[in-house]
């Protein structure tokens, strides 16, 4: 029970840490907006003050919606609950608040990939949230090539299928999944077929493995199409005979898929 409570402390760590970064992004651009504003005041040219004005007009639009877009997000989080007209101003937040957000967490000296695992903690939260059920046949689960054995000579990037089912890779687990959910899963060896895949197989939900950065990247790309995110397992280090928790993807699975009474 205390390892659950721990547990549960350490995820709102991480999800708190990105709201935080996108509310002091928000403040820097009301910082500047009112800076620009305050400029108008002091005294200077009717040119420049046509200038500034544009200027504080558009930041300050630009300030309001990514204002209600962070609000959304903690609304929705605390609520537990979508709601449906504040979608795009979520969206927008995160789509353009988060290269920003990224830079403040530099500048407060924190490594990108706290950054990246607290945004796909919360973007996780939020598809939750949604509440979406669909049939396993709807479903692709994505998976990065890393996480077959480097010298394994059956490639899987074509067909998943090619597995011997040996075991050394998570893949043998993962097919038992499929076997048992009835979902689509497939490999990619990087965001062009990853997209190809979701092309193809026309899914309503993907959940995708992968390392901070391909997940952060991969759920920006695919919005508005839902998806959970898990993070690989890297003993090795990056890109070479990664792995995957086949407890937490079955649960990432499960959140998607029509319950059967």
């Amino acid at each position: 029970m205390l390892k659950k409570v721990k547990c549960l402390e350490m995820r709102n760590r991480e999800e708190w840490f990105f709201l935080i970064l996108l509310f002091l992004t928000l403040i820097a651009i009301a910082i500047i907006a009112g800076a620009i504003w305050y400029l108008q005041v002091v005294g200077i040219t009717s040119i420049t003050r046509f200038i500034l004005t544009s200027l504080s007009v558009i930041l300050s639009v630009i300030l309001v919606i990514f204002a209600l877009g962070f609000g959304s997000i903690v609304l929705i989080l605390i609520l537990e609950r979508p709601i449906s007209w504040l979608i795009l101003p979520t969206h927008l937040a995160v789509e353009y608040l988060f290269p920003l957000a990224i830079f403040a967490a530099r500048l407060f000296g924190y490594s990108k990939e706290d950054l990246l695992r607290s945004f796909i903690q919360i973007s996780n939260r939020l598809v939750g949230i949604r509440g979406i059920r669909i049939k396993g046949e709807d479903l692709l689960v994505l998976l990065p090539h890393c996480i077959q054995k480097f010298d394994c000579k059956y490639k899987v990037t074509s067909d998943v299928e090619n597995c011997r089912r040996c075991g050394q890779c998570a893949i043998d687990k993962l097919l038992d999944l499929k076997e048992k959910y009835g979902f689509h899963m497939a490999v990619a060896t990087g965001g062009t077929l990853a997209r190809k895949w979701v092309k193809e197989i026309k899914p309503k939900a993907i959940v995708a493995v992968a390392c901070e950065r391909d997940l952060a990247s991969g759920i920006q790309d695919t919005y508005p199409l839902p998806v959970t995110g898990v993070i690989n397992i890297r003993p090795e280090g990056p890109c070479i005979n990664t792995s995957v928790d086949v407890d937490d993807m079955e649960k990432a699975i499960l959140k998607f898929l029509e319950r059967s009474d």
